[in-house]
């Protein structure tokens, strides 16, 4: 049997033949705070102690980002790269560094913290300043990964990213 994951205090196991689930079942990436809790109820298994309050916080500014309420930028209008997008690839993160220290892989609390900034931030470039009003953000697919950096290096202080740590 293979350990799949732990929710309020139990443990699910399945064995291989049963792990037919999708991932995206267990929980809807709709409802932030249930989502958030998911990926902190991952983070307290894990050992070391990764900053919650940063990734909260982090979590906190992204949500409010492409929801509109960041000054000087729009709501996110593309059909793919939104929220749920950024949510699905956050709780992915989450689930994919829990499984590589379940399985020996030494991750530490800093760099947990800078994956899961990462996977939060990796398609912010598509987010349109107020004042751009013409068509999508999927305008930007070529040029969001660089964009994406520019954004995160403008508030590098506000998602605790120290001078020297990749952006």
């Amino acid at each position: 049997m293979a350990r799949l994951f732990t929710r309020c205090g139990a443990t699910f196991y399945k064995t291989m033949a049963q792990m037919q689930i999708q991932l995206a079942e267990l929980l809807p990436s709709t409802e932030d705070r249930a989502l958030f809790d998911e990926v902190r109820l991952i983070l307290d298994g894990l050992p070391g102690t990764a900053d919650v309050t940063a990734v909260s916080a982090a979590f906190g500014s992204v949500n409010r980002t492409y929801r509109g309420s960041r000054p000087g930028y729009g709501a996110c209008n593309t059909a793919y790269h939104d929220l749920r997008h950024v949510y699905d690839v956050f709780l992915a993160t989450a689930r994919l560094i829990h499984g590589a220290v379940y399985t020996g892989e030494p991750i530490g609390a800093r760099d947990t913290e800078l994956a899961l900034f990462a996977a939060l931030l990796h398609d912010v470039g598509f987010m349109q300043t107020s004042d751009d009003s013409g068509g999508t953000g999927s305008k930007y697919i070529a040029e969001h990964v660089d964009r994406s950096a520019a954004f995160v290096e403008r508030q590098r202080d506000e998602f605790g990213l120290n001078d020297g740590e990749p952006v």
